[in-house]
């Protein structure tokens, strides 16, 4: 039962980490479009922050949950 649920973890840890990981591609993909245009509004540059705090604490999240199912 209890490998059940440690593998459980680790896929939920590598679920959390892959959206982590769309997160930041996207905030840096909406960085380069803005860098590419020209007089854009200021919700991209909320949206590029959004996206990689989000992203970011996805994977800090994903860390903390694998290495509790490793413990």
């Amino acid at each position: 039962m209890a490998d059940r649920s440690a593998d459980r973890g680790g896929r939920d840890a590598t679920v959390i980490r892959s959206t982590g990981t769309v997160a930041l591609i996207a905030a840096f993909a909406v960085v380069l479009l803005e860098i590419a245009g020209t007089g854009t509004p200021e919700w991209p540059r909320l949206l590029a922050v959004v996206l990689a705090v989000t992203g970011v604490g996805l994977r800090i999240e994903a860390a903390l949950v694998r290495s509790r199912g490793s413990a």
